[in-house]
């Protein structure tokens, strides 16, 4: 939500006073791009601890193979609440 809400305001700032008809605005800029890159490393921080601790989960309990996949739509079609949907993978 906090990415979300400071892209929308540095796009904003950035296309004040402009014709949006005009397809030579500028889409980012240098605040955006770091906006982007540390939301970027937040990310990957968190699947790097989360595999890592399944990993040493695993070594404790002995587990010789681990099984992982993507279930495409999963989450699609379950209507659970707006609020609900933007907290799902926080949880």
């Amino acid at each position: 939500q906090f990415f979300n809400k400071e892209l929308a305001e540095k796009r904003a700032h950035l296309t004040k006073g402009s014709n949006p008809e005009d397809r030579t605005i500028r889409r980012t800029s240098r605040r955006i791009e770091k906006l982007s890159e540390k939301r970027e490393r937040i990310i990957l921080d968190y699947f790097y601890k989360a595999a890592h601790e399944i990993c040493r989960r695993a070594a404790a309990e002995k587990v010789e193979l681990i099984l992982y996949g993507h279930n495409k739509g999963q989450k699609q079609e379950i209507g659970i609440g707006r609020v609900n949907n933007q907290n799902l993978w926080m949880n």
